[in-house]
């Protein structure tokens, strides 16, 4: 019997052995496998008799710092991804031959020297040459933003069905494990690692996070990290589809929907929910698109400034100042036969902000503003006069006449107008740097006093042809309507900005308004004296530049508004442009540092991951060696087994 025992405890040995060699090759033959996990085989004694018990192969994962470098991953991936996205809008806007910085510094500088010569053709054509390039430039610059959000979308689509094909391989073997049951081997293991290298790769694309089953330790539930399921034990997963927006094409929606289910119902997922590289692409979008709206929203203010301040002087012709830049209205259809127009009547309160607007026979019943991520900012009252109002703030006016029935707009007010500006003429003699109105002394005053103009932008020029000044009872007299109604100003107040004191004292029936010119008197009046003021059209003042000095102040007035919201304040238009390009580079900059600490973050993770996971071929080696004595040994164990049967049978 004893030749029996030792039969038993060599083959037991020689096929453990054969397991450790096994288990160890297949280590030293995946060391540069990405995502393999090494495997352990460990034996037991026997509990039945002598030899070696259960030989069990193990997977060494440690799940802890692996759900570490895939939270990593999804944080690394956002900031790269942010970065990569806003980079190119970041130079474009900042690059002196590409933004439009040195454009609009070389129109106000050649404005000035055309309006310190207004009468030089050669500088007033190198003016409107300016003023062209402007255009050009700023076509072309909306075009490469306009390329970026073509590319931005196409990355999207692509990202989305990456996820979907990652949701469903992971269920799929999921599925596989679960029907492997309770064995423990090198095949169920690659199904592992194969299941968590496409859990490594979706958590680059979202903010996941990962749950064992109950009952099979080895099965896992994903989720997104703010608890939506994506995949679950039993083989249900998700997929998510992209829903167009149906008043804007432009946008869309990520839904997700239930797949091997009874619901099918779609769920809209807010984009900042996902994390990750889809997180990132899709919040990217909306600021892209805030980019473009904002070069197209100082473009709108530009133009229309230098329109209302064209108009307030004369030409060389004498004639009033006509347009320099076309800003045409947009109409926007529903395609179902309604239809509305949109146009600029204040650009300098025109902001980056989108409207809803809805209709029916009767006009706009329901305007609700909107950001570029489609956050609502304010909403006016469902009736017409409400409606007028908001639209008042933000700069704007809406043709409803062609609204027939109810229906439901879009409108983007900054790109759709400010892509179809165009110079309005090329005539620059009809530059109008003069004056068309002027204040006038009366000539039979008494007092030595002398009556100025001042002319913002959008002065109201109904309110200023009948314009007048007098002075009794110890009062500046203003009227707005060439006398027939007067408000008082005290001669102690002074004689400065006339407008702007009533503003200040707003008498019984005074309005506070701001007229976009102010009056005022300097030197001593007296009792009966006179002021008003007179239009210039028709008379030759080519040598005039009062008009034009006001037209080089447009640089530094406060025209063009901060923000989406009607009440976020005014810049200039240099400082707008270059708060746009600020703002860009700072998002771009933190994107950046984020980075950089994201990567770093990660490459920490994942070293401490696959330290304890990976493969040493110091290690293994040293166990091939270790476990080639085993096997040898027990080999001999079976040939001396051998040895003592041949023995016994010899002695018969």
């Amino acid at each position: 019997m004893a030749d029996r025992d030792l039969l038993s405890i060599g083959k037991s040995a020689v096929a453990a052995q054969q397991l450790l060699l096994r288990t160890t090759s297949n280590n030293i033959a995946n060391v540069a496998t990405e995502n393999y996990v090494r495997q352990r085989s460990v034996t037991t004694t026997c509990i039945t008799g002598l030899g070696v018990g259960q030989t069990i192969t193990q997977r060494l994962n440690d799940t802890f710092k692996q759900q570490e470098v895939w939270k990593d991953n999804a944080s690394s991936s956002y900031y790269s991804t942010v970065y990569e996205e806003l980079h190119p809008i970041d130079q474009y806007l900042s690059d002196a031959s590409i933004g439009l910085s040195g454009p609009m510094t070389r129109v106000f500088t050649s404005l000035e020297s055309a309006v310190n010569n207004p009468t030089s053709e050669a500088e007033r054509n190198e003016f409107m040459a300016d003023l062209q390039d402007y255009l050009n430039r700023y076509d072309a610059l909306y075009d490469d933003i306009e390329k970026i959000s073509l590319d931005n979308q196409m990355r999207i689509d692509e990202t989305i069905t990456q996820a979907n094909d990652l949701i469903e391989t992971i269920s799929t073997i999921n599925l596989s494990i679960m029907a492997a049951g309770d064995r423990r081997d090198s095949t169920l293991y690659n199904l592992i690692d194969q299941r968590d290298a496409a859990v490594s790769e979706l958590s680059k694309l979202m903010d996941i996070r990962t749950y064992k089953d109950e009952l099979n330790s080895n099965v896992l539930a994903v989720y997104m990290s703010t608890g939506q399921s994506l995949v679950l034990e039993d083989g249900t997963h998700v997929a998510f589809d992209q829903v167009n927006k149906e008043l804007d094409p432009e946008t869309s929606n990520v839904s997700v929907r239930f797949v091997n289910s009874s619901d099918q119902s779609g769920k809209v997922m807010p984009n900042s929910l996902f994390g990750g590289k889809i997180g990132a692409l899709l919040e990217s979008r909306a600021e892209i698109m805030e980019a473009k709206k904002g070069v197209s929203q100082a473009t709108i203010a530009l133009a229309d400034a230098f329109n209302k301040q064209n108009a307030m002087g004369l030409d060389l012709k004498g004639q009033a100042g006509g347009d320099l830049f076309s800003i045409p209205a947009v109409r926007v259809s529903d395609g179902a036969g309604n239809s509305l127009s949109v146009s600029v009547a204040d650009g300098s309160r025109v902001t980056t902000a989108d409207f809803l607007v809805e209709t029916d026979a009767s006009g706009i019943v329901g305007i609700t503003v909107l950001d570029s991520a489609g956050n609502e900012l304010e909403k006016a009252p469902g009736d017409y006069a409400s409606a007028g109002a908001l639209l008042a703030a933000y700069g704007l006016s809406i043709d409803v006449t062609s609204a027939t029935h109810d229906s439901s707009f879009i409108i983007k007010p900054a790109q759709l107008i400010g892509r179809q500006i165009a110079m309005a003429t090329s005539d620059a003699s009809r530059l109008a740097f003069a004056s068309r109105y002027s204040a006038e002394t009366d000539s039979s005053n008494k007092g030595t006093a002398v009556a100025s103009l001042s002319l913002t932008n959008g002065a109201n020029a109904a309110a200023l042809a009948n314009l007048a000044v007098g002075v009794e009872n110890g009062c500046y007299q203003v009227s707005l309507d060439g006398g027939a109604t007067h408000y008082d100003v005290p001669l102690s107040q002074g004689g400065e900005n006339l407008l702007a004191a009533l503003n200040r004292l707003n008498p019984t029936g005074w309005t506070v308004t701001d007229y976009g010119f102010d009056i005022s008197v300097t030197g001593t009046v007296y009792a009966g004296d006179s002021f008003r003021v007179a239009d210039n059209s028709g008379s030759d003042r080519s040598s005039d530049n009062s008009n034009g000095l006001f037209m080089t102040r447009l640089q530094n007035e406060e025209l063009s508004r901060k923000g989406a919201a009607a009440g976020s304040g005014s810049q200039s238009l240099t400082a707008r442009y270059a708060g746009i390009t600020s703002e860009f580079g700072s998002k771009v900059h933190t994107a950046d540092v984020n980075q950089l600490a994201a990567e770093a973050k990660l490459t920490q993770s994942t070293e401490s991951y696959q330290s304890a996971t990976g493969v040493s071929l110091d290690e293994e080696a040293a166990h091939l060696v270790q476990y080639q004595q085993y096997y040898s040994a027990a080999a001999k164990v079976i040939s001396a087994a051998q040895n003592v049967f041949q023995s016994l049978l010899n002695a018969v």
